[in-house]
């Protein structure tokens, strides 16, 4: 069973003393410690997945920073301030899913999906020229340029690229996870939500509505 935390992600400065001190100065990482990964690509309601799993409990994080540059290539790299968090998603966790689950190997996986026509339109909207150029002059996004750059072969939206990048994705992971019962197929976009998220956490369905987050007007 997966421990819960209160939803709240603000957390008291002695808890964030305290959790520093564990962490980052002992060297604790609990790898055994059950947690949760949203491993669909960008724009497969990633930010819907990481809201609801707040409102269950849980302390989630959209986009998590698990990597670095060295020699010019991404590496896997956890810091020691994740430790806290019970569940994460995006483009990071979905890049680095084999190594999530060598590292934590009693977490479950969320593969979140989405019409690949309708996903590729926005992307369309999302990875353009402009935003790259912008991005590239800020240095603390030097890893996420260099992740989407790795993942889809591009810096802005290529329609082709993107196919491809989203079949094999999705074809890896499922192969990966095949037979497994710690793994998960959503298509949030589409309509699925609470029952098969909460069945498959083995929690109760809130009363309230799945989120659906980061929607374009």
């Amino acid at each position: 069973m997966i421990s819960t935390k209160p939803s709240s992600q603000a957390r008291p400065f002695t808890q964030r003393l305290y959790d520093r001190w564990k962490y980052q100065i002992l060297g604790e990482c609990e790898p055994m410690r059950p947690r949760i990964f949203g491993i669909g690509l960008a724009k497969t309601a990633t930010t819907s997945l990481c809201d609801a799993l707040t409102v269950l409990g849980f302390r989630s994080l959209h986009y998590p920073t698990i990597m670095q540059i060295a020699d010019g290539q991404l590496k896997f790299d956890w810091p020691w301030y994740l430790n806290s968090y019970d569940a994460m998603a995006d483009v990071p966790a979905a890049f680095f899913f084999r190594e999530l689950d060598t590292q934590f190997p009693n977490s479950k996986f969320i593969l979140t999906t989405r019409d690949r026509t309708k996903w590729l339109a926005s992307c369309r909207k999302h990875f353009t020229p402009e935003k790259f150029e912008a991005a590239v002059k800020v240095p603390k996004y030097a890893e996420a340029n260099l992740l989407n750059l790795t993942l889809y072969g591009c810096s802005s939206f290529d329609l082709e690229k993107f196919e491809a990048t989203y079949d094999n994705h999705e074809a890896e992971v499922r192969q990966y996870f095949q037979g497994k019962d710690n793994f998960l197929v959503m298509d949030i976009c589409s309509g699925e939500g609470w029952e098969k998220l909460c069945s498959f956490l083995e929690r109760p369905v809130p009363d309230v509505e799945f989120p659906i987050s980061n929607v374009r007007k």
